[in-house]
C-alpha cells in the first residue's frame, strides 16, 4: 500500500508539474535520496526512502509518465475495497525476493550514487600529524558541534552531510585554530595546520584596586564558539596567563571569586592585558507579610531576577533563597547592565515583584505585603460538550515567546522548569489553577484540538 501511495504521488505531482518537467522531479527525489542517512529516517519521509528497486520502479515510471484520463469515481473505490481486504491477509516481503536492475539511462542511475566521504588530516606548523586533535564544525558567529578527534596518524574522516564551511581545531600544546574554507564537498582529501599558541594574560583586582588571589578566570566564548575547557586561576599578585589562546579574535571571559559579583562577557584578546575589577555583592533585605493581617509569612522563596532595560520583561533568574519568619536578607552575586528585581513566592498567596533597581544600589530593604491567591478555575470541553478528559494546560508566561510544541497537540513539557505551570484536566472537565510569576495566558491540548486563553483581558 505504501508504494502505491508513493506512485500515486508522483503521480499526482506531475500532472500538477507537466511532463516536462519529469525529469526535474526524479533528480529531486535522488537528491533526497543521497540526503538522508538510513538510520536517521524522518517519519515523513518513510515511503521516499524505499528499497533500491522500488526507487528503480519510481524512476521509471516518472521517466515513462504521460497523462491519462480520469478513472470513474466508481472504480477509484472498487480499487480501495479491494486493496484493503487483500491486505489483511499480506504477507511480508521476504530477503528471498529478487531485486529489480534499477534503469542505467538518464538521470536514474544516479540512484546508485553514495555520499562522498571526506578524508581529512591535521598536521602541525612543520607539516607532522596531530593525534588527538579535538574537531568542532559549524559556521562563523554562530554554532559549533563537537565532531570527533584524529586518530593516531592525525586523520579524521567526515560525510558529505556532516561538512560544513568553518571547523575549530583544539590539542594540546597549541592554540585554537579556526579554519574557514570555500565550501567545496567534491574535494574529498584535505589537509589542515594547527596554529602556533598565543598567550592571554592578564590581571582580576577589587575596587580598591588589590589583586583578588584564587579569582576563577574561566575563556567562554571565541566566534561563538563555547568548547573551551581551561579553568585558570589567579595567583597572589591576582595575575593570570592563558598558554595556549587564540593568535586573533577575541575571547569572551567569565571571572569567579568568593565574595565578589561574577563578571561576565569580559572581552580580551592576545596582547591585550586586560585588567578586570571585581564589585562586592549588594545587600538586599525584606520583609514579607499577609496583607490582610499584616502577620509575618513564615515560609517563603525569594528569587534574584534581571529584567530588561525597559523594566517590563524577567529575563533570567541568578539566585534562588528561602525566607523565614518573614524576613530575608540576600547577598546579589550577579552584575547586570539593566535591572535587578527580586520576586517573594508563598503557598497561598498571588507572587509579589519588588522595585527595579541597579548594580550599586546597596543597603536596600523591601516590604511585601502577599494578597491571598484566589487561584484560577477553568472548565475544559472538547467539540461535542463532553468534558476534555485527561487534557494538559500550561500557563504561559508574560516573557514567553512560544510555546513549544512536539506536535500541532502536544507540548513539550521538559522545556518548562516550574512545575506549577503545568497541569491536566480531572475527570469532570475541571482544574484548578494557582498563577505563577507573571503569567499572560494559558494554553490546553488535547488529541481533539487546542485552546489559547488570554488571561491578562479574562479571569
Amino acid at each position: 500500500m505504501r508504494r502505491d501511495c508513493e506512485v500515486a504521488t508522483d503521480s499526482l505531482a506531475l500532472k500538477c508539474a507537466g511532463e516536462k518537467n519529469r525529469q526535474a522531479y526524479g533528480e529531486t527525489i535522488l537528491h533526497l535520496l543521497r540526503r538522508v542517512k538510513d538510520q536517521n529516517r524522518v517519519p515523513g519521509l518513510v515511503g521516499i526512502v524505499e528499497r533500491k528497486s522500488e526507487i528503480g520502479r519510481r524512476i521509471v515510471s516518472i521517466r515513462d509518465f504521460r497523462r491519462h484520463p480520469k478513472r470513474s469515481v466508481v472504480a477509484l473505490a472498487m480499487v480501495a475495497v479491494l486493496s484493503i481486504v487483500s491486505l489483511t491477509r499480506a504477507i511480508p516481503r521476504t530477503d528471498s525476493v529478487q531485486e529489480a536492475a534499477v534503469p542505467q539511462e538518464g538521470f536514474a542511475s544516479a540512484a546508485l550514487a553514495s555520499e562522498n566521504v571526506i578524508h581529512c588530516k591535521v598536521v602541525d606548523p612543520n607539516g607532522n600529524p596531530v593525534p588527538n586533535a579535538r574537531i568542532d564544525f559549524g559556521e562563523r558567529h554562530r554554532n559549533f558541534t563537537s565532531f570527533r578527534a584524529t586518530d593516531a596518524s592525525g586523520q579524521f574522516r567526515v560525510l558529505e552531510s556532516q561538512f560544513k564551511p568553518d571547523l575549530i581545531i583544539r590539542a594540546s600544546g597549541f592554540g585554537p585554530t579556526l579554519i574557514s574554507f570555500e565550501y567545496d564537498t567534491s574535494v574529498t582529501n584535505r589537509t589542515f595546520q594547527l596554529r602556533s599558541p598565543a598567550v592571554i594574560q592578564g590581571v582580576v583586582v577589587d575596587e580598591k584596586g588589590d589583586p583578588i588571589e584564587k579569582a576563577e578566570v574561566i575563556p567562554v566564548s571565541w566566534y561563538e564558539y563555547r568548547g573551551f575547557d581551561s579553568r585558570l586561576k589567579t595567583g597572589p599578585d591576582g595575575g593570570f596567563a592563558w598558554r595556549e589562546a587564540p593568535d586573533h579574535g577575541k575571547v569572551e571571559f567569565t571571572v569567579f571569586a568568593k565574595g565578589f559579583k561574577a563578571v561576565r562577557d569580559f572581552v580580551a584578546s592576545t596582547g591585550s592585558n586586560p585588567r578586570i575589577q571585581m564589585t562586592r555583592p549588594d545587600r538586599v533585605s525584606g520583609t514579607v507579610v499577609d496583607a490582610e493581617t499584616g502577620k509575618a509569612i513564615p515560609n517563603f522563596q525569594y528569587r534574584v531576577n534581571e529584567r530588561n532595560r525597559t523594566g517590563s520583561s524577567i529575563l533570567n533568574t541568578h539566585q534562588i533563597g528561602e525566607g523565614e519568619n518573614g524576613v530575608f536578607t540576600v547577598d546579589v552575586l550577579e552584575s547586570t547592565h539593566s535591572f535587578h528585581v527580586i520576586t517573594v513566592l508563598a503557598d497561598g498567596y498571588a507572587p509579589l515583584h519588588s522595585r527595579n533597581f541597579r548594580d550599586g544600589e546597596s543597603g536596600l530593604e523591601f516590604r511585601f505585603e502577599l494578597q491571598k491567591e484566589r487561584g484560577l478555575h477553568i472548565e475544559a470541553l472538547l467539540p461535542n460538550g463532553s468534558p476534555a478528559i485527561g487534557a494538559t494546560w500550561v500557563q504561559a508566561k508574560k516573557d514567553d515567546h512560544q510555546v513549544w510544541m512536539v506536535t500541532p497537540r502536544e507540548i513539550n513539557l521538559r522545556r518548562i522548569n516550574e512545575k506549577a505551570r503545568i497541569g491536566q484536566i480531572d475527570a469532570e472537565g475541571k482544574s484548578r489553577i494557582s498563577p505563577v510569576v507573571d503569567v499572560a495566558g494559558l494554553v490546553i491540548t488535547h488529541e481533539a484540538g487546542y485552546r489559547e486563553i488570554d488571561l491578562t483581558v479574562s479571569r
